[in-house]
């Protein structure tokens, strides 16, 4: 027995080509679990380590390069980014939301934990709630592409739960990269608005996503294989255009730092590294690299400088482009929901595999978007449960383990491995029969689903 999503019959004049409506059903659950999610981000920032027993807030991991890069353009020095952060990568599209934040605080005498480590740096009041409401959003985006695949509420509401408590509190507070969550989120809007058919629309939310982070640029070709033969350039255009351009202005400031940070990409050795590290380039020796090592509890510290060699990460990352364009041929005439769904979280799950070296949270988009296949999938009773929520489980154990001084951690291994297992099984779970696959001609699934109050899909 299969499940599939019910389809409602068009009204007179309305072709089933048209753009869907952008209803959002049940979405107060989706932001009282942001709410709360953002609550407990403060309380595993500024409370919890004093009850375990640690004299200091919980330091935000890699956020203080984020909050420091934010200054720069703060001041009014976007060009500068990449020359005084070597290791910060992404376009700046985060650094401009946190930046009029950052200058609040530098006009209050608010302070950061560098160049000597503070157990309480005062920045953090008016930086953590701006990491915590943006991380928030992938719950809203990712519930928001739920309700577009017609995903039932019995499923949808463990899923926002889960986001919240395994993906976006520990990225938040213990790695410190919350423009991964926003890039989440504007990602599962995009693919939302491309199952709608609201192909333009789509284009420019992928654009804003690529700003926040460049795996985005991952989707782009499924972006393009599911667009209507006649807007295909132009979603390429609107799509492409703003990361484009503002790389463009980057380049033209400061051409040797950002062709270094935006182009090659340059991986320092402190990671988990897979096979692709010892075929990399060497890039060049960054300046230096602070390690704080806490004494007792964090009454006193210990600051030292070491150099370390960057080689070339782009190489590698090429990989899963490639793999990208290869899943979005495979959809190329049938772009179904399912297809789609199923596309996106192979081509997410190729930029783990084809990193120089793992760091978990580049796993989080590729579990978020299978958790939502495996959900949408028609899989029944508790398999679509254990499949989908082990992606969570995996990367949330791998944040855990989370200690960018310590360069070999399975945590990250086992996790992209069990990510990897449960690839094939979404792939498996979402391959329609030899006797259901669609014609050549038919069109995608439609995305709205009926208005009756569970919203389950329909058995046929």
């Amino acid at each position: 027995m299969q499940l599939s999503l019910p389809r409602k019959s068009a009204p007179p004049g309305v072709s089933d080509l048209d753009p869907a409506p952008l209803r959002w059903h049940d979405w107060p659950f989706a932001v009282a679990v942001a709410f709360a999610t953002i609550g407990l981000c403060f309380f595993a920032t500024f409370a919890l380590p004093d009850l375990l027993g640690y004299d200091q807030w919980q330091l935000l991991g890699d956020g203080e390069t984020t909050i420091r890069a934010a200054q720069w353009v703060s001041w009014g020095g976007i060009g500068n980014v990449y020359a005084a952060n070597p290791q910060y990568l992404p376009l700046p599209g985060f650094l401009i939301l946190l930046a009029p934040v950052v200058a609040l605080g530098d006009h209050l005498g608010l302070v950061i934990a560098y160049p000597f480590p503070i157990p309480r740096p005062s920045m953090l009041l008016v930086a953590a709630p701006v990491f915590f409401v943006t991380g928030a959003s992938a719950i809203l985006g990712a519930d928001y592409l739920a309700d577009t695949l017609g995903i039932s509420r019995r499923r949808r509401r463990p899923i926002a739960v889960a986001i919240g408590l395994l993906v976006v509190i520990p990225t938040c507070t213990y790695i410190g990269h919350p423009e991964d969550l926003v890039a989440i989120a504007l990602s599962c809007v995009s693919v939302a608005l491309l199952l709608r058919r609201h192909y333009l629309g789509a284009a420019i939310v992928l654009s804003l996503a690529i700003m926040m982070q460049s795996w985005a640029v991952l989707l782009i070709p499924l972006l393009i294989a599911a667009s209507p033969p006649g807007r295909r350039l132009l979603t390429l255009a609107w799509s492409a255009a703003l990361p484009a351009a503002c790389a463009s202005m980057l380049l033209v400031l400061d051409f040797h730092d950002a062709y270094r940070s935006l182009v090659l990409q340059p991986m320092v050795g402190l990671g988990q590294h897979l096979p692709w590290w010892n075929l990399a380039g060497h890039l060049t020796t960054l300046d230096s690299v602070t390690h704080r090592v806490a004494i007792g509890q964090a009454r006193s510290s210990e600051t030292f400088v070491t150099p370390v060699v960057a080689l070339v990460g782009s190489t590698s990352r090429s990989l899963a482009v490639v793999a990208a364009i290869v899943v979005a041929v495979m959809v190329w005439r049938r772009p179904t929901h399912t297809a789609i769904m199923t596309a996106a979280s192979v081509a997410l799950l190729a930029r783990g595999v084809f990193e120089t070296q793992v760091w978990c949270y580049y796993l989080a988009p590729a579990a978020v978007f299978m958790v939502l296949a495996a959900a949408g999938s028609g899989v029944t009773g508790r398999r679509w449960c254990l499949g989908a929520l082990s992606a969570l489980v995996a990367y949330s154990c791998a944040a855990g383990a989370y200690n960018p001084h310590r360069p070999y951690s399975m945590a990250p291994f086992l996790a992209l491995g069990i990510l990897l297992t449960s690839g094939v099984g979404v792939v498996l779970a979402t391959r329609p029969q030899p006797s259901e696959q669609p014609g050549r001609d038919q069109p995608a699934e439609s995305p709205v689903a009926p208005d009756h109050e569970d919203r389950a899909p329909a058995l046929v």
